[in-house]
C-alpha cells in the first residue's frame, strides 16, 4: 500500500490546534512502521521538523504554497494538493486534518481523519466567532469529506457519532467510519515536582477561559495557595489574568517545554465545553500530574474516567476536584498511566487505519 500523506498546511507557529499537528506527526511515524505500508509520500513544508524514518519508506516533498496566505492555502486545499497527490504514484491520499476539496474529486482513493465537528458546534453555540466566509468554507470542506472519502477515521467514539450525526443531518450516506483513536508515548521529561499548577487557556470561546480565570482565582484565595500558577495559551479579548506575585503567562511553548512544565506541576487544569478527544488530561497523567478537567463526553472517554473531572459552571465541583488532585498519590497516577498507555498507543491506531484501508480495497474489488 502506497499512501500520500498531506501535512503541508500545518505549522507550529500558525496552527489553530497544536494537538492536531502532534497527532498528524505521531500517526505518520506509526504508519511508516506498519508492514502493510510500502511507501509514504509526505507533502510537508520547510517549517516542520525532520521526520524520523527508521524504515526508509518515507519520501518528503516540501510544498510552501499553503504558507503564503489564506488565498494560497485555499488554492492548495482545492486544487494543488490533489495534483501533487496524483504525481506521487500512490494508491491513497490521506488527509490527517480531515478537510477535503469541494472543487475537485480526489484523483486517488481518499481517506480522512476527522477530529471533531467544531464548525457545527460553533455555528450552533457561538455564531459570529468565525467570519461567514470562513465558516462556510470549512463546512463545505467537511461536507466534501463525507461525500468523497472512501473511508473516514476518527479520534474517538464520540467524534464517530458526531460524523454520523452530521452526515444524517446533511442527507449524505457516508463511507465506513472507524474509530482509530490517538496514540501517546510515556513520560518524556520526568521533572521533579514544583509548587506550581498549570492552567491551559485559549482565546476560543469553547475553552471557557473566563470561567477558568474566575474559578482558579477564587480557589487560590479561598485555600491561600502560595504556589506558582502557570497560565499557558492566549487570552480572549477582555479577559485578564488576576494580578498575583506568583503568576506566569506563556502564550505558546514548544512541545518539550510544554511537557516538562506539565511534569513539574502538581496539577493540570483544563476547561472546555466541546472536544473531539481532549488530549491534555491524558498527557497530564502520563507525565505524573493529576488532571482537573471538564466532565464532557469526549474527555470522559479519552481519559477512561480517570483523574478529577468537574462540572462546568459549578465552582464547588471544581474546588472539590482541585482538592482531590493535590492529594492524589504518585503511585495512583502511575497505575492510571499504565492503563492509558495500554488503551492509547500508536501501533494500535496505525494498525486499525491500515486494516480499514485494506478492507476498503477488498470491498471495492468485490463490488467490481
Amino acid at each position: 500500500m502506497k499512501i500520500c500523506y498531506s501535512i503541508a498546511d500545518q505549522t507550529f507557529e500558525h496552527s489553530k490546534s497544536i494537538g492536531i499537528l502532534n497527532v498528524s506527526l505521531g500517526l505518520l511515524a506509526a504508519l511508516a512502521r506498519q508492514p502493510g505500508v510500502e511507501k509514504l509520500v509526505v507533502l510537508a513544508n520547510s517549517s516542520l521538523p525532520a521526520i524520523p524514518d527508521e524504515t526508509g519508506k518515507i519520501s518528503r516533498v516540501n510544498c510552501e504554497l499553503p504558507l503564503r496566505g489564506k488565498l494560497s492555502r485555499m488554492l492548495w486545499d482545492q486544487l494543488v494538493l490533489y495534483r501533487a497527490a496524483h504525481r506521487s504514484g500512490c494508491d491513497w491520499i490521506f488527509l490527517p486534518k480531515g478537510y477535503a476539496s469541494f472543487v475537485r474529486r480526489p484523483p486517488l482513493k481518499m481517506a480522512a481523519y476527522v477530529h471533531d465537528a467544531m464548525q457545527e458546534f460553533y455555528r450552533d453555540h457561538y455564531p459570529g466567532s468565525f467570519s461567514r466566509g470562513e465558516g462556510w468554507y470549512f463546512r463545505e470542506c467537511l461536507r466534501a469529506t463525507l461525500r468523497r472519502s472512501a473511508r473516514i477515521f476518527t479520534n474517538s467514539d464520540f467524534t464517530r457519532g458526531e460524523v454520523l450525526r452530521l452526515a444524517k443531518a446533511l442527507g449524505i450516506t457516508p463511507p465506513p467510519v472507524d474509530t482509530a483513536g490517538i496514540g501517546f508515548a510515556g513520560s518524556k521529561s520526568g521533572g521533579a515536582k514544583q509548587n506550581q499548577i498549570m492552567v491551559i487557556i485559549s482565546r476560543w470561546p469553547h475553552k471557557l477561559t473566563r470561567q477558568a480565570v474566575d474559578f482558579v482565582a477564587r480557589w487560590q484565595r479561598e485555600v491561600s495557595y502560595s504556589g506558582l500558577i502557570q497560565w499557558v495559551g492566549d487570552l480572549p479579548e477582555g479577559v485578564y489574568l488576576p494580578e498575583a506575585p506568583k503568576s506566569r503567562h506563556s502564550r505558546r511553548v514548544p512541545e518539550a517545554e510544554y511537557l516538562s512544565m506539565m511534569a513539574e506541576s502538581r496539577a493540570l487544569v483544563y476547561f472546555s465545553e466541546y472536544e473531539g478527544f481532549g488530549m491534555p488530561p491524558v498527557e497530564s497523567i502520563l507525565q505524573g500530574t493529576a488532571p482537573v478537567y471538564s466532565s464532557i463526553p469526549a474527555m470522559s472517554e479519552s481519559a477512561l474516567g480517570l483523574g478529577f473531572p468537574f462540572v462546568n459552571g459549578n465552582y464547588e465541583s471544581f474546588s472539590s476536584a482541585m482538592s482531590q488532585a493535590l492529594q492524589c498519590p504518585q503511585n495512583q497516577l502511575s497505575i492510571w498511566a499504565e492503563s492509558l498507555l495500554k488503551h492509547h498507543h500508536w501501533e494500535g491506531v496505525a494498525s486499525r487505519i491500515v486494516h480499514g484501508l485494506q478492507n476498503t480495497r477488498e470491498e471495492a474489488s468485490t463490488l467490481t
